[in-house]
């Protein structure tokens, strides 16, 4: 059997990433220096071994310390997990001795932990801050010695764009906090200095009954292999950077909803893990009308690569619209504003004016997301209202965001559209899954248009209802399964004494009931008892997190106990009990690199690298309070320093910032997007006849492209359709002529109006020349328009497109 092929990156990409120009940093420790400065980063490397069986994965991850100071040292190490994974197992290896970790409630984890290293015992401690934040805590390192700290997490992986996603986070991106939110941050690289620390991921696939049609690495060049069976994947280069989260798609296909199944047995106990599949083609369900409230990030994070690809995403959600729905466009930063007072009902001229609001949007300032929400949901709508938001999501409260979206009395469902080399899972994540909305995540190089479009088509399109597991007794998770989407499949863990020869899934469908029964189980492994106890504990952290009761504490503690895996209240411990120096170790903190792609541009630009000394604290998220209002004027902030550099950098420093390039002090910066401008909460465009204006400061244009002769992309051609679906006329072409075009090329690429990526778009460019059929004269154009609407009944292959055809001819 051969290897799946992982589609390579290109080789001029890489190299941009790798930043072969870099000056070289020595070799084993790495010693950063600046003039008054020097830092020791004792973390050699990180060592990813990721077994993945069906929806499940087994992560080990290991972290190496080494101190080559002539003093004890204690390392501070912050860094992202998978978000939602269960962390069971913390083990410490000094040499050749392993000690292994108990999990306790995290304060006298952290009591134990202080005692052994005020001590000069060798220590270790981990702790989770957020759901994909955790800090580890190495005491004692002693001079010229290293140690080996050993995760283990188990996850169900997360299903998006038609296949399972392995995501692994690298970096953690700096997170906006607004006033009155603590996040630790860890401390950054210097722009020019590259770590020396090793980087090996290694990924095992067991697929199990499933059919794997396609696997694809997005940020990383990678091999792959074959070996009894399994699927191997590793990394295809030895000097990558944790700049960029490592992300692997595996998609499957299935003609009809179809299931899969695996279990684990012990001590008595019966663990499955059951997977229900949609089919991969789906005929257009009958459509409700909609509100749809776009929410587009403009912040300074969003700067560089991730605003173009932002502003293509809103683009192409417009495209979804048709007569009947209602919308509204808002974006934010430090401030946000509002296309119109109030949703407006869809015309192609409100889409016009959509596409123009969205083409002047430029990055900058800081990422208050609340406020808008709050603005844009505050009166309930008269239709079923879809929230879109598009952003990175780097945020540090995301709990309240998430609680107060959860507790709106609305028809609402939030679709959560992440763009970043290092996006923010959890929070985006957690947002849909709250409101039984959807979430995709993407990386700015990603083919926006295709995972997009293809994200929309299944958006309020379930294909079935009412999901149940029968024939089985125990606990099932999750308690109440959701709606069965077209390309987001339900999972469940159940755990029982009895047998599963019975087990099967009832679901309702547009055609009634059915029941589906499991095949026979395939061996899971002992992963999915840890999967069982995480997933309770990660739904008992989520209420805590958006009701944080005594009751919800004590519960989540409790469940977090019981079954070894960490949460926000409990923590890992070790303390090596053979040894005592003494002294009480000096302190460090790993800095890590920037997110890869991360570029703002000077208002909004993100903080210069805090390197730590010896014994500092990990740097604040603060930034001072801004002051208040400005009504219809809407001062612009005054600056100490007078604007220099000629024409271009004096509007930035009227925006607060200045050109690149310029003598701006960068390490005098704040530790946070700033905000450019002082102008009230809300702007409503319609205050003035006058044209928008841009609040942010402006961005240099892109240079122009060279002219080639190549086909013009569908991805940008589909912007061109109207809302009746019919593409614009032009030289040469009438409407007719260009619509039947485009629609002969999106069959050519495999849609029709139940799949492929241009689904909703062929379905109205079809409808469309069906309408205008008996209107064209005999002759050529009419002969090219039932030739093209010939190709899309036959593509169908329903009855239905076939009578539609006959009686418009």
């Amino acid at each position: 059997m051969n290897a799946p092929m992982i589609n390579p990156m290109p080789q001029s990409l890489y190299d941009q990433m790798r930043g072969d120009d870099a000056p070289e940093c020595g070799c084993g420790v790495l010693v950063a220096q600046t003039p008054d400065l020097e830092v020791v980063l004792p973390l050699l490397g990180t060592t990813v071994d990721a077994r993945l069986v069906g929806p499940a994965s087994q992560v080990t991850v290991e972290q190496r310390f080494r101190n080559d100071r002539s003093t004890p040292l204690e390392c501070v190490y912050i860094f992202p997990l998978p978000e939602r994974a269960a962390v069971s197992e913390l083990r410490f290896t000094i040499g050749d001795r392993t000690l292994v970790a108990e999990l306790t409630e995290r304060q006298q984890a952290q009591q134990r932990y202080d005692a052994a290293r005020d001590a000069g015992q060798r220590a270790a401690l981990l702790t989770q801050e957020r759901a994909d934040v955790f800090t580890v805590r190495v005491a004692s390192i002693q001079p010229g010695e290293e140690v080996v700290v050993h995760l283990v997490t188990s996850q169900l992986l997360p299903f998006d764009d038609g296949g399972f996603v392995f995501r692994f986070p690298l970096v953690l991106a700096p997170r906006y906090t607004p006033e009155g939110v603590t996040l630790d941050q860890p401390p950054r690289l210097l722009p020019e200095v590259r770590p020396t620390q090793d980087l090996s991921i290694s990924v095992t696939i067991d697929p199990g009954g499933l059919a794997v049609t396609d696997l694809r690495s997005s940020q990383h060049a990678t091999s792959t292999g074959m070996a009894d069976g399994m699927v191997k994947v590793d990394l295809a280069r030895s000097d990558e950077l944790p700049n960029r989260d490592f992300v692997l798609r595996i998609r499957l296909a299935g003609k009809d909803i179809s299931g899969a199944a695996w279990s684990y047995e012990d001590a008595g106990t019966r663990w499955l893990l059951a997977l229900l599949l949609p089919p991969a083609d789906l005929a257009s369900a009958p459509r409700v009308p909609r509100e749809v409230v776009l929410v587009v990030d403009t912040s300074g994070s969003m700067g560089g690569t991730k605003m173009p690809a932002a502003v293509e995403a809103a683009r192409l959600v417009l495209r979804t619209l048709e007569p009947g729905d209602q919308l509204q466009v808002v974006e934010f930063n430090s401030r946000h504003r509002k296309l119109w007072r109030a949703a407006k009902a869809v015309d192609d001229a409100a889409i016009a004016e959509a596409d123009r609001f969205l083409a002047g949007l430029r990055a900058n300032g800081g990422t208050e997301i609340l406020s808008p929400l709050k603005d844009a949901l505050r009166k309930d709508a008269k239709l079923p209202r879809h929230l879109v938001l598009i952003t990175d999501g780097q945020v540090g409260n995301e709990a309240e965001i998430v609680k107060y979206v959860a507790g709106l009395d609305q028809r609402l469902s939030v679709f959560t559209i992440g763009i970043d080399t290092a996006v923010h899972a959890a929070f985006l994540r957690s947002m849909a899954r709250e409101t039984g909305g959807l979430c995709t995540l993407m990386t700015p190089s990603d083919p926006i248009a295709d995972r997009v479009t293809r994200f929309l088509a299944r958006v309020g399109a379930p294909v079935a209802t009412d999901v149940r597991i029968e024939g089985v007794t125990g606990q099932v998770w999750p308690a109440s399964m959701p709606d069965l989407y077209l390309g987001e499949p339900v999972v469940a863990l159940l755990s029982t004494e009895g047998t599963l020869d019975d087990a099967r899934v009832s679901v309702q469908t547009a055609a009634g009931s059915r029941t589906l029964f499991l095949p026979t189980p395939a061996d899971g492994g002992a992963a999915l008892e840890a999967l069982h106890g995480g997933a309770e504990v990660r739904v008992l952290g989520d209420r805590y997190g958006l009701h944080r009761d005594e009751h919800n504490r004590a519960a989540l503690l409790k469940r977090s106990l019981e079954t070894g895996v960490l949460c926000e209240l409990t923590g890992f411990v070790v303390v090596d009990p053979t040894e005592t120096s003494g002294v009480r170790p000096q302190t460090t903190h790993v800095p890590v690199m920037q997110p890869d792609q991360w570029a703002m541009n000077a208002a909004g630009a993100p903080p210069p690298p805090q390197m730590m000394m010896r014994g500092a604290p990990v740097p604040s998220a603060s930034m001072p309070g801004r002051a208040g209002g400005g009504g219809a004027r809407r001062r612009m902030a005054k600056r100490k320093a007078a604007p220099k550099g000629g024409l271009f950098s004096k509007v930035m420093d009227a925006f607060g910032g200045r050109a690149e390039g310029s003598s701006f002090d960068k390490a005098s910066a704040p530790h946070r997007e700033s905000a450019a401008m002082d102008f009230d909460d809300t702007m409503d465009l319609e205050e003035s006849a006058e044209a928008p204006m841009s609040l942010s400061a402006p961005e240099p244009a892109p240079a122009p492209k060279p002219q080639t002769q190549e086909t013009p992309s569908l991805s940008s051609l589909v912007l061109d359709q109207r809302l009746d679906g019919s593409f614009p006329a032009r030289v040469g072409a009438s409407a007719a002529t260009a619509t039947a075009e485009m629609l002969a090329r999106m069959l050519a690429e495999g849609s029709t109006d139940a799949t492929g990526t241009w689904r909703s778009h062929v379905a109205k460019a079809a409808r469309w020349l069906l309408g205008q059929l008996p209107t064209l004269t005999p002759g050529t154009e009419r002969d090219a328009v039932v030739a093209v609407l010939e190709q899309w009944a036959s593509a169908l292959g329903t009855e239905a497109a076939r009578e539609k055809l006959a009686a418009a001819r």
